[in-house]
């Protein structure tokens, strides 16, 4: 099962310069509107029957209360990547959708712009 983490305030602050610094370096908008955002690379189709109901729950509680962002945690073929991709295609607001290793690069950048 896909859990759903909360994180630190100094984690998401982090995280929001690098959002910052990922709408610095994109030509185009990162803030679609959901029927607007295609689905991100490797996710052929969405289906949100396929995620479980507690889960999507659990999504709508945290997303309404503005708790983000989200990290998805758990075994491997789980669902975790299926999950995050459904959440940024159908949000509405502003998203950034990268890999782990963009997320690592991204970070190092922003590391070396630091100092």
């Amino acid at each position: 099962m896909t859990e759903v983490a909360h994180v630190s305030t100094e984690l998401e602050t982090y995280l929001t310069k690098l959002a910052a610094l990922d709408r610095a370096t994109k030509t185009d908008s990162s803030a679609r509107t959901a029927s607007a955002r295609p689905l991100p690379d490797g996710v052929a189709d969405l289906n949100t029957n396929r995620i479980p109901p507690e889960t999507m729950a659990t999504l709508r509680h945290h997303a309404k209360r503005g708790e983000w962002p989200f990290y998805f945690k758990g075994e491997v073929g789980r669902g975790k990547s299926y999950t995050a991709a459904a959440v940024y295609h159908l949000w509405t607001g502003s998203a950034v959708w990268m890999s782990f290793v963009d997320f690592c690069d991204r970070s190092m950048e922003l590391k070396k712009r630091a100092n």
